[in-house]
């Protein structure tokens, strides 16, 4: 596999979203308690149905979609003569029936928001054409059958699966976008709702810290290596934003620890924010200083484990989904 193909499936990593933390409203059902939100809670509660599929699809589409075309040309499919070979299909992905009636749902709610509900529409229509196509192939590669068949079914479904890529490629580009135009939206609203609700407290911190990051990582996704980065003093303004958003917090937790642990697994949570701000310093630095990869950094990039070699962007896209996983699961 070359590098430029590589670098082609790095522009589309899905960087994953921040679910909505606030409690209420998350379990505020629809109907007569609907009135007892805040405008900013509405919101929330309707835009989490579709960061939460954004979050379960978006990267197994992606990596299924490199995964097959790393093993086949994309214009002419599987040769039979490639039986004999060891292959893989695509991740098979998940039944998207809650992904649908969460979306259902959430499009019956306030506030009515047209073109997001349309490109939830669009990108629910591109998993559901997806899910069929990849629980088959996948169990039809991990069984081996294609060595019986010399690659037939492969070769039949290969227009099927790439028209389906296709499709699901705009539909999650347009969708990510409203739901990161919203979210950025959300996520300033919540710290102004915290400080007035809590104050400074630790869901402060927590939120603050998580909107810098997000502005960090946009660097990364828009970059194919760390020497394509465009505008490095604006990237190192983000950083800085980001670390004193990570000093605060941790100063914070020395100064309330004992309440904190009560409530959290703290450790998790300053980990993976650490781990993200120095995976985003070396990339930074690397493009900086004109630090070429290695021969070996070439060869595991290659081999499409880019995550594994320090400064490059897929790296710190990689640090930052830990990052919102941990995040998301962070109660307190």
């Amino acid at each position: 596999m070359k590098l430029a193909t590589i670098a082609i499936m790095l522009s589309l990593t899905a960087c994953k979203r921040t679910q909505v933390d606030n409690a209420q409203a998350a379990a505020q059902p629809a109907g007569e308690a609907e009135a007892k939100l805040t405008p900013t809670q509405a919101l929330g509660r309707k835009l989490n149905a579709y960061i939460v599929c954004l979050n379960q699809f978006s990267k197994d589409v992606y990596h299924g979609r490199h995964t097959w075309l790393d093993q086949f040309d994309e214009k002419h499919g599987p040769d039979p003569k490639q039986a004999s070979k060891t292959w893989y299909g695509p991740l098979a992905l998940p039944d998207p029936k809650q992904c649908r009636d969460d979306i259902t749902a959430a499009k019956a709610m306030t506030p009515k928001l047209p073109e997001l509900e349309a490109a939830g529409e669009a990108y629910l229509a591109a998993i559901t054409e997806l899910h069929p196509l990849t629980v088959k192939l996948r169990e039809y590669f991990d069984q081996g059958d294609y060595k019986d068949d010399k690659l037939a079914r492969a070769i039949e479904a290969h227009p099927k699966l790439i028209a389906a890529y296709g499709a699901f490629v705009p539909a999650d580009r347009a969708l990510g976008d409203e739901v990161d135009k919203l979210e950025d939206r959300l996520a300033d609203e919540q710290l102004v709702e915290l400080e007035k609700t809590e104050g400074k407290r630790l869901r402060w911190h927590h939120k603050r810290a998580i909107v810098e990051a997000k502005k960090v990582v946009a660097f990364a996704s828009a970059a194919r290596s760390p020497f394509d980065i465009k505008d490095p003093a604006a990237l190192q303004a983000a950083l800085t934003a980001f670390d004193t958003a990570v000093t605060e917090l941790v100063a914070y937790y020395g100064a309330n620890k004992a309440e904190i642990e009560k409530l959290t697994l703290y450790r998790t949570i300053e980990s993976e924010l650490k781990t993200f701000l120095k995976d985003a310093k070396d990339m930074l630095r690397r493009g900086r200083d004109k630090q070429a990869f290695s021969y070996g950094e070439k060869i595991t990039i290659d081999a499409n484990n880019a995550e594994s070699v320090e400064g490059h962007p897929a790296r710190v896209i990689a640090s930052y989904n830990s990052l919102i996983d941990s995040s998301n699961w962070a109660k307190f």
